[in-house]
């Protein structure tokens, strides 16, 4: 089999599905095991603190920057919208690189995002739709017994 239809180094950019498989949710439970047990707002704040990464943003050039955490390096172009892991690329939704540079800069994230994701774009796409056209109404009558 072709690994153009098995390895993410292979997909095309025009794919909007950042995913092989649907074992995220698998990995995510695996790493909060502990946090479920605790009260709603510590379990969401050592969610927070797990989740969270030490981003380190270094300007390289015009509109390069440099994203380091421990030994990993990325460059992120925030005026072509890429990043090397690419990750942004593949699924226009922003990697945490691109956000460390986007924040380190000061910019709006909403401006980065894809148009596909905005709420005027799911709007459009049920415009028309009432919950009248897509449920109909029976009525029932009652039995006598």
């Amino acid at each position: 089999m072709s690994a153009r239809f098995w390895s993410r180094s292979r997909f095309t950019f025009h794919l909007k599905c950042d995913t092989l498989v649907n074992n995220m949710s698998e990995s995510f439970n695996v790493v909060i095991v502990e946090e479920r047990e605790k009260p709603i707002v510590t379990m969401l704040e050592d969610i927070r603190a797990s989740l969270a990464r030490d981003w380190r943003t270094y300007w390289s050039a015009a509109s390069k920057y440099e994203v380091m955490c421990g030994l990993d390096k990325f460059v992120v172009d925030l005026v072509a919208a890429e990043c090397s892991c690419r990750k942004w690329q593949m699924s226009e939704i922003l990697c945490p690189h691109a956000i460390s540079c986007i924040t380190f800069k000061g910019l709006d994230l909403k401006s980065y995002v894809a148009d596909c994701y905005k709420k005027d774009a799911y709007l459009k796409c049920y415009q028309g739709c009432s919950s009248s056209n897509l449920l109909q109404q029976k009525t029932i009558t009652k039995l006598a017994i």
